[in-house]
């Protein structure tokens, strides 16, 4: 992902609804900044599968 994505993550993840979704929001948000994949479940609140199958 591209920095200057990461203004439209924050702006999508504000706006959605489900849960699930804003989770992968942040997921994205916290790869695309250059957190390592642990330190983004550990962020997240999710487990590291749930991280690889975000950006997988």
């Amino acid at each position: 992902m591209l920095e200057e994505d990461e203004e439209l993550l924050r702006r999508r993840a504000k706006e959605c609804r489900d849960p699930n979704e804003k989770i992968r929001y942040f997921v994205l948000h916290s790869i695309s900044t250059g957190e390592e994949i642990t330190a983004a479940a550990r962020f997240c609140m999710v487990d590291r599968s749930t991280v690889y199958d975000v950006i997988l």
